[in-house]
């Protein structure tokens, strides 16, 4: 394309060179017919001189047109050209930033590959989930078949003299969990709020993720995590994907 607008560029320039020398030398010409001009040929020369001017104004027009034009058109292109390279660099910048979840969870139940008791399988979680994310407390929960309560049975540094309550489904934030089946993310919890919302005991942090334990479409457990920070989107994808680890222990 560039090829082309180069050629006739060119060609244009050749035309506008040629009647520009034609036509000075119609008008260098002039003084050798003043001196015995008829009307006739004064008329005629007078034509050819309005013509050639006409002429050299259209191609200068042309040419006016066509690099304007092709400006135009080499700045269309340069902002396309450009378009397409930040589209293909922020394409790149988001491979990179893909998340592959399934390496974390991974990473996370490395040393419990082999363990076969669920009770300390979940102590090992709560610790491995402290370094990653810097949890502050946890409490795990299982259904009794036979009560229909939620028992606590695992606790990671979390101390109450009163201990944790039970609960059915749709009784208290949890059992509405329980009931859901969904992730429940709270955020900026008032001081000592997590006491009467969740039973905690007495500790402060001021972010809780409730998680469900779902197998066969029942709710059969509950993880309750606490941290001082945030728990993003991403920190829920991964607990949802070892709650279904979780759930083959149960």
């Amino acid at each position: 394309m560039k090829g082309k607008y180069k050629f006739l560029g060119i060609l244009f320039f050749v035309l506008f060179v040629l009647t520009s020398i034609l036509t000075f030398f119609k008008l260098v010409s002039l003084n050798n017919f003043l001196k015995n001009l008829n009307i006739e040929d004064s008329l005629k020369f007078s034509d050819d001189i309005i013509f050639l001017c006409f002429f050299l104004i259209f191609i200068f027009g042309i040419l006016i047109f066509y690099f304007s034009i092709k400006d135009k058109k080499l700045k269309l292109e340069e902002i396309v050209e450009k378009d397409s390279f930040v589209l293909e660099e922020e394409k790149k910048i988001l491979e990179k930033e893909e998340i592959d979840y399934e390496s974390i969870v991974d990473e996370i139940l490395e040393n419990l590959k082999e363990e076969k008791n669920y009770i300390h399988f979940i102590e090992k979680l709560f610790h491995n989930l402290a370094k990653s994310y810097k949890i502050v407390q946890a409490v795990f929960f299982t259904k009794n078949k036979e009560s229909q309560e939620f028992e606590n049975k695992v606790n990671y540094a979390f101390y109450s003299e009163e201990g944790v309550k039970n609960f059915k489904i749709g009784e208290g934030i949890n059992g509405q969990v329980a009931k859901t089946k969904k992730i429940l993310n709270i955020e900026n919890i008032p001081k000592n709020y997590i006491t009467i919302l969740s039973g905690m005991g007495k500790s402060s942090p001021n972010n809780l993720i409730i998680v469900p334990i779902v197998k066969e479409n029942e709710t059969i457990g509950i993880m309750e995590i606490a941290a001082f920070t945030k728990f993003d989107k991403n920190i829920e994808i991964v607990l949802n994907l070892i709650s279904k680890k979780i759930a083959t222990f149960l």
